[in-house]
């Protein structure tokens, strides 16, 4: 038996899910679900459904570890980012005498860099909806890892404009959007039964809130169009 470690995300319309449906499911697919790390959360409701499965009650939280993404209780990218900026501090420190190193080039340095920091960082960047300020979290991260990679040390100082000449790099939020617009077309190019096609396409119908709707990531890649 293999286990079945997973966050239920409920709705604000799913909160009758019965216990039993669910044990049902997963014993169908030869699966036992883990109680101790199986977690509730509800998305966009102000109700508390209570869900059951095997007897105790589930843990509620706000947020939740899966496939090393963190998913929010409101939805947005920002804890994910987070998270993903405190991975590349942890990966940029252990390669730390790699930067260190006179023996290596800075041109194999910046391919270690691109091939680790930056592969960590931006994993599943494609689906952020990218606030102004975790934006300039962002490219601070980039910027301090580039300037220690490059060895320029206060006093000495470069615009940020030169520091991505010298380095190649481009502009964090070029490069989001780049990932971004190639994911995209990807999708674009399944058939429209496909799961992701459909993720890509889907605009759910319900009254919204009062006052200014909140920037989506539908909305960012609308107004980049």
């Amino acid at each position: 038996m293999e286990s079945l470690d997973e966050a239920l995300l409920i709705g604000p319309q799913d909160c009758s899910v019965h216990d039993k449906a669910v044990s049902d499911l997963a014993a169908q697919t030869g699966l036992n679900i883990n109680i101790t790390k199986t977690k509730l959360m509800s998305i966009n409701t102000t109700e508390t459904p209570n869900l059951q499965i095997a007897g105790p009650g589930l843990e509620e939280v706000d947020e939740f570890c899966y496939l090393g993404s963190i998913i929010s209780k409101n939805g947005g990218s920002a804890a994910d980012i987070r998270n993903r900026i405190s991975k590349g501090h942890a990966a940029f420190g252990v390669l730390d005498k790699v930067w260190k190193s006179t023996h290596i080039s800075i041109r194999t340095k910046l391919k270690i860099f691109d091939s680790s920091d930056k592969s960590i960082v931006l994993y599943g960047c494609e689906t952020w909806n990218v606030a102004a300020n975790v934006l300039q979290s962002l490219q601070s991260f980039f910027s301090r890892c580039l300037r220690k990679i490059w060895r320029i040390f206060w006093p000495n100082v470069i615009s940020n404009t030169n520091l991505w000449t010298v380095t190649k790099q481009l502009p964090i939020h070029i490069e989001i959007q780049r990932r971004k617009w190639k994911w995209i077309g990807h999708t674009l190019q399944k058939p429209h039964d496909d799961i992701s096609r459909t993720a890509l396409d889907w605009n759910p119908q319900r009254s919204r809130r009062r006052g200014r709707p909140a920037n989506t990531w539908r909305r960012e890649v609308e107004a980049e169009a």
